[in-house]
C-alpha cells in the first residue's frame, strides 16, 4: 500500500513541482517508511528532475527542493551543486537559490566559489546573517585568517553578533590611518571609486581650483571661528596629528584646520586657500577611528581637487561646471539653468582665471563640455559615497563608521542622497564594499 501512495505522489510531484501538497506529503511518507517498503528519497529527486525537464518554467523552490533532498538524506552535494547551478539560470537574481548554492559549494570545499557566491547574496541582503558567518567560514577554510575577522565586522555592526563573535572581533585592533604617506594615489582611489572610467567633472573642478572659491567665497563667520581656532602645522592638538596623518596618506600638501562650536555633527569645508577643515568640538571628542572617517571622508576630495561637492550644492555645482564649459563652448547650455545666469557666471570664471597656466582649465572644460553631467545630484551622492568608502578604510573600523553614518546620514550626504526602496542604501554599501576584494586588495596595498 505504501507504494501505491508513495507512486500516486511521485505523478503528482512530476506534473506540479512542489506547489499543492503531494511534494511535503511525499517527504513526510518516505521519513516515516519502514527501509526497503517501496518510498525513499531518491524516487522523490527523480520525480523532482523530471518536473524540472518536462515544466516549460519550473519554480526556484523547486531547484531549492532539489538541492535539499540531493545534500541532505541522499548526500550528493556535488549533484546539488549542479542542479543549484541550473537554477540560477533561470533566475540569476534569486537570492535564496544563491545563496543554498553557497552552502553547498562550501559542503564540497569549493570554497573560493562560495566566497563569490555569499558575496553576491549579501549585496542583495545584508540582513542574511547566516551568509556572513558563512563568508568567515570560507575564508578561514581558505586560510585568509585576517579575511575570516574582517567578515565578523558587519555582524557587530548591524547588531547580529554572538558572545563569542563580539569578543573575536573586540580583540582586533584598528589600524587606523596607519597607512604609508602617499599611499593613497589615483590608482588606489579606482578601487573605492563608484563611478568608472574617466570622469571630466572632476578633472574640470580640480583644473578649476581655487578659483572656486572666488566664484563662491568661503564664510568662516558662519562657524564663529578667529585665528585663534586654527590649529597651525605647529599645533599639539591631537586632531591636527590626526589631520596630518590623514592627509600624508592621501597626498594633501596643505591644509587648514579650525575647531568651531558651531550647530554641526560632521567634518564641513570652506573654500579657503588652502582649504579649511571644520571640526566640531564635539567630533574631537571621538574615539580616533570615528575621527578618521570623519576627517578622511573630506581630506581625500580634498587631495582629489573635489572639495566643492562638500561646500557646493548640486545646482550650484552644475552651474559652476556649465560656466567653465561655456568658456571654451559659447553655445554650450545646461537643462534648467537661467541663461542669463549662466553667461554671468561664465564671465566672472573666466576674469578669474590666471593668465598662466589657462590651458589646463581650458582643456579640462572642453572635455567637460563634450560629455557633461546629466544627473549632478547623483554624481555627487557618488562622489561623497566614494570619499566614504575611503574613509571607511583608513579608519579601518566597521562598527563605530555605520553608527556614525546612521546617525548622521542627512548631514554626511545632504538632501539629495538617492535613497533605495529600503531607506538603508549607504550602510548596504559600506557593508558589502567593506567585504569586496577590491577592498581585500586595497588593505594590501595600504599595508592595513
Amino acid at each position: 500500500p505504501l507504494g501505491g501512495w508513495a507512486a500516486g505522489f511521485e505523478q503528482a510531484v512530476v506534473l506540479s513541482g512542489v506547489e499543492g501538497s503531494a511534494a511535503s506529503e511525499l517527504s513526510e511518507l518516505i521519513t516515516n517508511a519502514e527501509p526497503g517498503s517501496g518510498p525513499s528519497f531518491a524516487r522523490y529527486a527523480t520525480a523532482l528532475k523530471r518536473h524540472i525537464e518536462s515544466s516549460g518554467a519550473p519554480g526556484a523552490d523547486v531547484y531549492l527542493e532539489l538541492s535539499r533532498v540531493l545534500s541532505g538524506p541522499l548526500g550528493q552535494s556535488d549533484e546539488a551543486v549542479h542542479w543549484l547551478e541550473r537554477g540560477l539560470i533561470l533566475y540569476p537574481s534569486d537570492v535564496s537559490l544563491r545563496a543554498e548554492l553557497a552552502e553547498r559549494l562550501l559542503a564540497v570545499g569549493q570554497c573560493q566559489r562560495a566566497v563569490a557566491e555569499l558575496t553576491a547574496v549579501l549585496a542583495a541582503d545584508i540582513t542574511r546573517q547566516r551568509s556572513f558567518r558563512q563568508l568567515a567560514e570560507a575564508f578561514r577554510a581558505l586560510e585568509r585568517p585576517v579575511e575570516a575577522t574582517l567578515a565578523l565586522g558587519p555582524l557587530v555592526a548591524l547588531g547580529y553578533a554572538n558572545e563569542v563573535e563580539r569578543t573575536t572581533w573586540s580583540l582586533r585592533t584598528p589600524r587606523t590611518a596607519l597607512a604609508s604617506p602617499g599611499a593613497f594615489g589615483s590608482t588606489e582611489l579606482a578601487l573605492v571609486s563608484v563611478r568608472r572610467g574617466e570622469d571630466p567633472a572632476a578633472r574640470l573642478l580640480a583644473a578649476l581650483g581655487d578659483i572656486t572659491g572666488k566664484v563662491h567665497p568661503p564664510d568662516l563667520e558662519r562657524w564663529n571661528v578667529t585665528g585663534r581656532d586654527r590649529l597651525s602645522g605647529r599645533s599639539s592638538h591631537p586632531v591636527r596629528h590626526l589631520c596630518d596623518r590623514l592627509a600624508a596618506i592621501f597626498g594633501v600638501p596643505e591644509y587648514d584646520v579650525y575647531i568651531h562650536r558651531a550647530k554641526s555633527a560632521v567634518v564641513e569645508v570652506e573654500l579657503t586657500s588652502p582649504v579649511s577643515l571644520l571640526v566640531p568640538s564635539a567630533v574631537a571628542g571621538l574615539g580616533e577611528a570615528e575621527q578618521a572617517f570623519l576627517i578622511g571622508r573630506v581630506m581625500i576630495n580634498i587631495a582629489r581637487g573635489v572639495a566643492a561637492v562638500d561646500r557646493l550644492s548640486p545646482q550650484q555645482l552644475q552651474l559652476l561646471l556649465a560656466a567653465a564649459a561655456r568658456m571654451v563652448e559659447p553655445g554650450f547650455r545646461a537643462a534648467g539653468v537661467d541663461e542669463e545666469h549662466l553667461a554671468a557666471l561664465s564671465r566672472r570664471v573666466s576674469k578669474a582665471l590666471p593668465w598662466i597656466g589657462r590651458g589646463p582649465i581650458e582643456d579640462a572644460a572642453r572635455v567637460y563640455a563634450a560629455a557633461p553631467l546629466q544627473d549632478v545630484a547623483s554624481w555627487v551622492a557618488d562622489t561623497r559615497l566614494t570619499a566614504v568608502r575611503a574613509a571607511l578604510l583608513v579608519a579601518d573600523d566597521l562598527p563605530s563608521s555605520i553608527a556614525l553614518v546612521r546617525k548622521h546620514e542627512a548631514e554626511l550626504f545632504g538632501a539629495w542622497l538617492p535613497r533605495a526602496a529600503d531607506g538603508d542604501r549607504l550602510v548596504r554599501d559600506l557593508v558589502c564594499f567593506w567585504l569586496s576584494e577590491p577592498a581585500f586588495a586595497l588593505r594590501r596595498r595600504l599595508g592595513i
